[in-house]
């Protein structure tokens, strides 16, 4: 009788880590080619950054992470986030842009944004980004990024309207 119930989750978790394995895989793939594509244009990167972030609405799992690597191009603000649940669970890439048709076309696999409200001068050297709209089948989404030095916000105001 024990064995079934075991047997079934057992299979699910299975299942669930084969999953997360392979999009991780596929991630890491979009993060190289991105960076590879972009290499000449980064103007300024901060690898390892914390952040905290606040989802309400449908709350998609590629928003969902803790730490990230930002890269600052000359028009684009690039976000490469990760979490860690027994070992780094890499997300799908966001472009926060003014310019989203040229980096949605160049970067299909990216999720390419205009950010609703940008504040790089937040309280404690954090970076305050925000877009969507909350509701059943949409987001909003809340990034505090924390620890930027000055040098990097400024870098970061070619993203104020």
């Amino acid at each position: 009788m024990i064995f079934a119930p075991f047997f079934t989750i057992s299979i699910i978790v299975l299942a669930n880590v084969v999953f997360n394995y392979k999009n991780n895989k596929v991630q890491l793939h979009q993060r190289e080619l991105l960076i590879e594509r972009l290499k000449n244009k980064i103007v300024y990167d901060l690898p390892g950054i914390k952040c905290d972030f606040i989802l309400i609405g449908q709350g998609r799992h590629d928003y969902r992470f803790n730490q990230c690597d930002i890269y600052v191009t000359d028009d684009a603000l690039i976000v490469l986030g990760y979490g860690f649940l027994l070992a780094k669970l890499h997300c799908r890439p966001l472009i926060f842009t003014k310019n989203v048709n040229h980096y949605s076309y160049e970067f299909p696999g990216a999720n390419v944004i205009m950010p609703d409200k940008f504040n790089p001068y937040s309280v404690d050297s954090e970076v305050y980004i925000e877009f969507g709209q909350a509701g059943f089948t949409s987001t909003n989404v809340t990034y505090n990024l924390k620890g930027i030095p000055e040098e990097g916000r400024k870098k970061m105001e070619i993203l104020i309207p």
